[in-house]
């Protein structure tokens, strides 16, 4: 018998809440007569990533605004003022000057050298997933022919 998963999400947000269950189905009966499906409720856990959260909560800021506007802070103003720190500076500065300077023909030669070798390694495992699915078919179906 076979398993599946549902989700229902009702998302008219009665009580400010968008109210989600998820059930696992199950085909049952007797083979060969009637077969029903039976749904058992599953628990229904959500999680994020930390930017996903955060830009859920921003947008939740809003609901209060009647014009729906709400102020972004950067981390610079959520961290408060921080002094300067000449060492620092430096250091950057070093990083950003040390970056080889290239020429474009050479690197967009690099990189679409780079990107066939990509495309190559794409095609070669779809042709490989490609070529075992048919290979498990066809021992399936030695498999029904030889019962």
């Amino acid at each position: 018998m076979q398993e599946s998963c549902s989700l229902t999400v009702d998302t008219t947000l009665k009580n400010n809440h968008t109210d989600m269950k998820a059930y696992v189905s199950t085909l049952m009966g007797i083979p060969g007569k009637t077969v029903g499906t039976m749904f058992t409720p599953i628990k229904v856990e959500i999680t994020s990533y930390e930017p996903e959260r955060v830009g859920v909560e921003t947008i939740k800021r809003g609901l209060n605004n009647p014009k729906r506007i709400i102020n972004l802070v950067s981390e610079l103003q959520h961290d408060g003022k921080v002094s300067a720190d000449s060492t620092t500076g430096r250091y950057l500065l070093e990083l950003v000057t040390g970056v080889p300077k290239i020429d474009p023909e050479a690197f967009e030669e690099m990189f679409n050298s780079n990107m066939k070798d990509l495309l190559m390694v794409v095609y070669l495992s779809n042709l490989t997933r490609t070529q075992l699915l048919i290979s498990e078919k066809l021992t399936q179906f030695e498999g029904v022919r030889h019962n």
